[in-house]
């Protein structure tokens, strides 16, 4: 999981693509983290920790 990251493919509203349709709904793909066993310090990492990090250490 420190290496992975949320993309943009899930959401945006594309017809053919099932997911999120806007950043609103990112509380029920936690939620869905949550129930499926994700630990807080994963879906920290997934929902942007993990860009945070490697953006810190590219640009300090």
């Amino acid at each position: 999981m420190d290496h992975v990251g949320l993309g943009t493919e899930g959401g945006g509203g594309v017809p053919c693509l099932d997911g999120y349709r806007d950043i609103r709904e990112l509380v029920h793909l936690v939620a869905a983290m949550e129930e499926v066993g994700f630990s807080p310090e994963d879906i920290r990492s997934y929902m942007g920790g993990n860009f945070y990090r490697v953006l810190q250490h590219c640009i300090g």
